[in-house]
């Protein structure tokens, strides 16, 4: 796996695909709510939450490393 360059804008490419296709879950009524990038520490290594179903998805698009 490469890292930065050609490697970082790719993922940036795919994470911002993935979060407007969940945020489309939102409009068309298949999820409640989204918060993206929450400032609490429940968000540390992931990019989004959804809520559908009466449970609440975290949803992580990058390799993270473990703290």
């Amino acid at each position: 796996m490469f890292s930065g360059g050609i490697a970082d804008k790719l993922g940036n490419r795919y994470e911002a695909k993935w979060i407007v296709r969940q945020f489309l879950d939102v409009i068309g009524g298949t999820a409640e709510w989204m918060v993206y990038e929450g400032i609490s520490a429940d968000f540390t290594g992931f990019e989004c939450s959804i809520y559908r179903k009466g449970i609440v998805e975290w949803h992580q698009t990058k390799i993270g490393k473990l703290r």
